[in-house]
């Protein structure tokens, strides 16, 4: 009987990712165990799927199954405020309520904000099947089912690259693995998030290019055919969203001595098989399982400005930055909320008409040209021009060197919360070349 079950509590609990060392101000009690947990990129919040507590529950008796959101304000360290909200999670043909009791695979997009989980399905009982759902957590439908579909393979890991939105994951099938993609999410003109589901059945052919849909491991990653029988950590995946690539763990077996391999399979297309990264084995953990955690995400900004040239004019007394459209200067990006995302964007100290070069450029770039007066910058749309008064003060060759965040551009995305994407800023420096 339920009187006679010890009683469990659960906690969000929260570790530095630099040292370990537990951050209470983040903990906080949880009314169920929370399960299939990611953080929303661009929203500042973690989403998980919650269940009873076993201890309060019967064999038989159902229960409603729910998405959590937990959004997250640490922009005031001595006050960090959790805001808790529940999602209904509704399944067509799936009896979550009696098998939603363990630690599904699950995958999330923070970007289109639509959560996939994989449930076992229950109205075919000859042969096993897995039931995907993709549910959206926008706003405007938050628990809509997006897409529905069955798989005849077991699924053994899933991500979600939330800079182009696919959905991948690695199957079992007949002794073997295979990594597809099973579709991706996109916005209609209506605004609403959709699915469109490309996977068709293994062996089958893409008819416009001839090549097949699945791939095998070894067909992905041509580093050895071992690959496709090697142990595998249910969940134990993370994505590179920039370069479009999935890491998975990988033994050789099932035990503690066996070396864990980090195995690469590029996602940017089944028509051009990956380059491997070449990734060696690292010293095995003392664990059999663990969780692998892309620190540096970089979605949903953009990959870092850079000017298309960087050119004297024909008289040698100015210098042409030219940057792509949206480019600009001295916008500053505001975060609300703490979470290094911005969610407003400051004009107050956008750099129009003349300044000095100083604004833009590390201090040895105006020892070199001078201050007002032997030197000026102004930005025309995405052009910088650097006008000197002595044309001996810059070469060809020299190198111009950006001051930090002081060149960056922004783009509307109407995908993101902000309904913008801004990019990293301008690093490094520039060589001036020949008009």
């Amino acid at each position: 009987p339920i009187s006679m079950m010890p009683e469990y509590e659960w906690f969000l609990h929260a570790v530095s990712i630099d040292s370990g060392d537990a951050l209470f101000p983040y903990q906080r009690r949880l009314d169920n165990l929370l399960l299939g947990m990611h953080y929303d990129l661009d929203s500042s919040r973690l989403v998980g799927y919650s269940v009873p507590y076993w201890s309060q529950k019967e064999q038989n008796d159902s229960w409603a199954p729910s998405l959590q959101t937990f959004t997250l304000n640490d922009r005031n360290l001595a006050s960090i405020t959790i805001i808790n909200a529940t999602v209904p999670l509704s399944m067509p043909d799936q009896s979550a309520e009696n098998f939603l009791l363990g630690n599904s695979i699950t995958a999330y997009d923070g970007i289109t904000d639509m959560y996939y989980i994989t449930l076992p399905n229950t109205s075919n009982t000859s042969q096993p099947q897995t039931r995907i759902h993709g549910v959206s957590l926008n706003s405007a439908d938050a628990g809509r089912t997006v897409v529905s579909a069955l798989l005849g393979e077991r699924v053994v890991s899933m991500e979600v690259n939330a800079r182009y939105h696919g959905v991948f994951a690695l199957l079992q099938a007949s002794g073997r693995y295979y990594f597809v993609q099973l579709g991706h999410s996109f916005k209609s003109s209506a605004s609403v998030v959709e699915f469109d589901w490309t996977l068709v059945n293994a062996g089958q052919a893409d008819l416009l290019s001839g090549m097949p849909w699945w791939w095998s491991l070894s067909d992905l990653n041509p580093m050895t055919e071992a690959y496709s029988q090697r142990h595998y950590q249910i969940g134990g995946s993370t994505c590179e969203h920039q370069s479009n690539t999935t890491f998975v763990g990988a033994r050789d077996f099932a035990n503690l001595d066996s070396p864990l391999y980090l195995t690469d399979m590029r996602q940017g297309g089944l028509s051009n098989a990956s380059v491997p990264y070449n990734l060696t084995s690292v010293p095995p953990p003392a664990v059999l399982a663990a969780w692998f955690v892309n620190l540096d995400p970089r979605v949903p900004f953009l990959q870092p400005v850079e000017p298309q040239h960087t050119r004297f004019s024909m008289d040698g007394l100015r210098v042409y930055m030219t940057f792509e459209s949206g480019t600009t200067s001295g916008l500053k990006p505001v975060d609300n909320n703490g979470d290094s995302i911005p969610d407003s964007i400051d004009r107050s100290m956008q750099h129009n008409g003349t300044r000095n070069c100083s604004d833009i450029f590390l201090p040895s770039v105006p020892d070199r040209i001078g201050l007002m007066g032997n030197a000026t910058c102004e930005w025309f749309n995405s052009t910088l021009e650097m006008r000197l008064v002595e044309p001996a003060a810059i070469r060809i060759g020299d190198n111009l060197s950006f001051q930090k965040d002081s060149v960056m551009s922004y783009t509307p995305d109407p995908l993101v919360e902000q309904g913008f994407v801004w990019s990293m800023p301008a690093r490094g420096s520039v060589s001036v070349e020949m008009p």
